[in-house]
């Protein structure tokens, strides 16, 4: 028996694009030909049900129709279809993120090699990198009931069966997880994730299995990743063809060594008794012909020995910096030299630790990250070398032993760590093994050395040239400056105009904390708001601008450090927290990473003399702005009425102002009636060019002319709730969005702000609008920030044109819109 999860899942609404075959056996395209066999299509959901959520049925079909070579010929019909689907009269009536998603889009996926699409694995690894992990996806334990009843049962009991969706609210929801999945790449960045496996340069691939018969392979895939991974590769992949080692047979057994065991009369040619060649020619044939020839059989030679292979790594100070990516790429290059890598041998490589040593995994991508997270403070690498030692001594291994130590080359000047490689030199020897130590200078040398008890000899030297990987920034005369790279454009920016601006426009109803307020140069004020954002007030009584969107903490102080620079301390969230510290530089914040606090909660927290002075019930701490360290201490018995503090770079000095504690500033208006109260609706309703908003069972209808939202009466009106959407502008503000049939979208901002969209025009700028009561403003890519409210603009902009106005009221009626 299905569940209805499942049936909601697989079985296709009447109309929809695509349908089961008479047969169940396979997946059709509306017209009836086959898209997709059923072996196929649960194998692509099977692989991403091991990675994570499926998403979307009808949004993997869309994409394997787009693998097909004949896509760009269905797209003509099927435009047809997707009319029918959402019942649109006209094709303008269709919304042009539909339009972009089907035709520009999945162009993207026809355009790429028929080998990355056209297979089955391609197919499996193109669904990955575009749903994995998407917003849209089910979650994983429901993904996993889904399919495992649809293996069980087959998509053959689906007969019969009816999903509670229909056609037009299904393509709406397989639309929106494709054109997400769609927005993570481009042509390029798609084809490079599937050759690669990388999903951007900036993020860790996806590991390789543990052994890999091609060392290329990943090694490719580090150098694609960039940064010091990629580094770490090349280097790597110079060290392999740098150094020579002397390589094994593969079979010992076919040497020709050993001595005669028995006499034979089977045998090669090169083999023969020297007798039998004494014989003339047709003799010698007769005896071959009829086996009478006698052959030595040669003694098998003893088994190949194992060889233990290992790579010691030392991670001193004096391998940080760049000498830390040189060290660990000719570590890589070890690992995968074909000399080091033969049957029936084995490798590992050790890395110091502050206190021991560490196993790394050179064979996997996560390994190489991780191995380069890493830092000793250690001056030599003596207590390393020494615990390796005392383990490999008690280990015992039977393996000839094949050790390789990579260090700094300063470290062979120092008597103590030589007279310790010397004897780890002589432990190798004893066990008929070899040591080398490969000695790396920070120009970017390599010289390596056989070491002995009979003493040390260089096998070669060798330089890779670390600026050619690692390249340093030089100075560049100004006019020569190349221009700036262009950043993978957001998808948000083309839908909502506003986030694409450094700030956001409107001027925010909002009050500062009364600890948290800094006044600027003029008249203007910095401070942080009663919902903790960083905000700058053009002077008291106005609306402030959002300079940062969620300040950390509970409550909030605001001073100066001695360069003037605006300094932020934030309480912690919770208790267990500690006190943070932040530097306002160009708008933004800027943690100075101090000692952890007491607790969570000072009473009172400000900047003196270059530290940071907080105060609790039981005393004051002052810690370092420069090096984060706690530098001074006073206990405090009894709090005076007016506490100031004071640090003079020794103690701390509590004085008594007199004047009690400090009170709100009277020109905020806390208790006037006419100030503007902003508010978070649930969900909208749009009737004959009205909007209204409703929050609980109150609701507001806007005024475009006059740019307010009046508290009246909830109409009896359909109205529609707000859907979280994909969308993040800022980290923790998520955008929720409502769409009315095909012609208007509205977004809603967690900070208040709606946003309209007209779709029937792709050339159309949305209006944004603020959720004030009493009085509101409004703004517009062509007419800039509107409000009749003094408070809500600049002090020096002026009234919004009646024009703009106007435009607004007839966007949202559907009428022709207005020029600026």
């Amino acid at each position: 028996m299905l569940s209805h999860r499942t049936i909601n899942y697989a079985v296709p609404p009447a109309g929809s694009f695509w349908a089961w075959s008479p047969d169940y056996d396979a997946v059709e395209w509306y017209d009836g030909s086959t898209l997709a066999m059923w072996q196929e299509l649960h194998g692509v959901l099977g692989f991403l049900g091991d990675e994570g959520g499926v998403p979307p049925l009808g949004a993997v079909l869309l994409l394997l129709a787009a693998c097909r070579d004949e896509w760009l010929g269905l797209c003509i019909p099927f435009h047809g279809k997707v009319m029918e689907i959402l019942h649109a009269a006209d094709s303008d009536a269709i919304p042009f993120e539909i339009k972009d998603t089907l035709v520009r889009g999945l162009k993207v996926v026809n355009d790429l090699p028929k080998d990355l699409r056209s297979s089955f694995p391609a197919k499996c690894l193109l669904v990955s990198a575009l749903f994995e992990g998407g917003p849209h996806s089910l979650p994983r334990d429901e993904s996993d009931k889904i399919l495992v009843e649809l293996s069980i049962h087959g998509p053959r009991n689906l007969q019969g069966c009816v999903p509670e969706m229909n056609a037009r609210a299904r393509f709406f929801r397989d639309l929106r997880a494709l054109r997400s999945g769609l927005a993570r790449h481009d042509g390029a960045s798609l084809e490079a994730r599937l050759r690669t496996g990388l999903e951007n340069l900036s993020v860790q691939p996806a590991p390789l299995p543990a052994k890999s018969d091609d060392p290329r392979l990943l090694l490719d895939r580090l150098v694609a990743t960039g940064g010091e991974c990629g580094a770490a590769a090349a280097v790597a992949k110079r060290a392999i063809a740098m150094m020579n080692f002397p390589g094994s047979f593969g079979t010992p057994q076919d040497l020709p060594v050993g001595g005669i065991s028995d006499i034979t009369n089977r045998g090669t040619v090169d083999r023969l008794l020297p007798g039998e060649l004494a014989w003339d020619d047709l003799v010698l044939a007769a005896r071959l012909v009829h086996n009478e020839a006698l052959y030595f059989r040669r003694e098998i030679p003893p088994l190949h020995v194992a060889v233990g292979h290992t790579v010691l790594l030392d991670r001193g100070l004096r391998l940080w910096g760049t000498a830390r990516v040189f060290a660990l790429g000719v570590a890589l290059g070890l690992r995968h030299h074909p000399a080091l890598n033969g049957p029936g041998e084995t490798f590992e490589c050790v890395a110091a630790l502050t206190d021991g040593f560490a196993r790394l995994d050179l064979a996997t991508p996560g390994g190489v990250f991780a191995a380069l997270e890493t830092l000793v403070p250690a001056a030599g690498p003596d207590a390393f070398l020494t615990a390796w030692w005392d383990a490999a001594v008690a280990a015992d291994d039977a393996a000839v032993p094949d050790l390789s130590f990579i260090t700094a080359k300063e470290h062979l000047d120092d008597a103590s760590t030589t007279q310790l490689l010397g004897e780890i030199a002589a432990w190798i020897h004893g066990r008929a093994g070899n040591f080398r130590v490969l000695a790396l200078g920070r120009t970017g040398d390599v010289e390596v050395q056989a070491w002995s008890p009979g003493g040390n000899r260089t096998l070669f030297r060798g330089e890779i040239d670390l600026d050619e990987m690692l390249p340093s920034p030089k100075p560049v005369a100004k006019e020569m400056v190349a221009p700036p790279l262009r950043a993978k454009p957001d998808p948000l920016h083309a839908i909502l105009p506003i986030y694409a601006l450094d700030r956001l426009p409107f001027l925010f109803p909002q009050i500062p904390q009364g600890s948290a307020i800094l006044a600027e140069l003029g008249s203007s004020i910095l401070g942080v708001s009663v919902d903790r954002r960083l905000m700058r007030w053009p002077k008291t009584g106005w609306g402030g601008q959002e300079l940062v969107a969620k300040v950390p903490g509970r409550q909030h102080w605001m001073s100066r450090d001695d360069g003037s620079k605006a300094i932020v301390i934030a309480s912690g969230g919770k208790v267990g927290d500690s006190v943070r510290v932040f530097r306002v530089e160009e708008d933004r914040l800027h943690e100075i990473q101090i000692a952890a606090s007491k607790h969570a909660f000072p009473r009172l927290a400000t900047v003196s003399g270059g530290a940071v002075l907080l105060g609790y019930s039981d005393g004051v701490e002052a810690i370092s702005l420069e090096s984060g360290s706690r530098v001074a201490h006073l206990p405090v018995e009894d709090w005076p009425t007016g506490p100031v503090l004071d640090f003079d770079g020794e103690g701390i000095h509590l004085i008594d102002s007199g004047m009690g504690p400090a009170k709100p500033l009277e020109k905020w208006p806390f208790g006037d009636p006419s100030w503007p109260r902003m508010f978070s609706p649930h969900s909208v309703a749009v009737s004959r060019g009205v909007v209204w908003v409703k929050r609980g069972e109150q609701a507001y209808k806007l005024d475009p002319l006059k740019l307010t939202w009046i508290e009246t009466k909830a109409p009896n009106l359909s109205f529609i709730d707000f859907e979280r959407s994909d969308f993040a502008p800022n980290p923790g503000v998520q955008l929720d969005v409502a769409r009315f049939d095909t012609r208007l979208e509205v977004w809603c901002d967690s900070r208040c702000m709606l946003h309209f969209r007209d779709l029937t025009h792709e050339d159309y700028s949305p209006w944004s609008i603020l959720l004030t009561t009493s009085a509101a403003s409004a703004w517009n890519e062509s007419w800039g920030l509107c409000s009749l409210e003094p408070r809500l603009r600049l002090p020096e902009e002026g009234k919004p044109l009646p024009l703009a106005l106007r435009d607004l009221q007839q966007r949202l009626t559907g009428q022709a819109r207005l020029s600026p």
